[in-house]
């Protein structure tokens, strides 16, 4: 909470939510894990076992490269997908979920 002119004002952070797990798999990209179901990652056609080489057309070395593109872009996500089933790359538009999160 922050104290502006003697008075309590609300502090609001906004969060981006895509649904998905994984981990980093240096050298590749972000090995997806699981995918939620419902979430923006599973209606984008994100599925276990794809792999994110690119975000926004930047290499997918940390996790932190995700983050920065969803702030930057208001959460909407070019994503260059590697897929396991066909082992092809393909480009996946990703709308994250805005989450709101308030201090009062």
């Amino acid at each position: 909470m922050v104290v502006i002119n003697g008075t309590e004002q609300v502090l609001q952070q906004v969060s981006y939510y895509l649904g998905i797990s994984g981990s980093i798999m240096p050298g590749v990209g972000f090995g997806i894990q699981e995918v939620k179901q419902n979430s923006p990652g599973a209606l984008a056609g994100l599925v276990a076992g794809d792999v994110i080489v690119l975000v926004n057309g930047v290499q997918m070395t940390s996790e932190e490269v995700l983050l920065h593109a969803m702030q930057e872009s208001g959460g909407v996500i070019d994503l260059e997908v590697l897929t396991q089933a066909s082992n092809t790359q393909s480009t996946v538009r990703v709308v994250a979920e805005q989450m709101r999160t308030s201090s009062f």
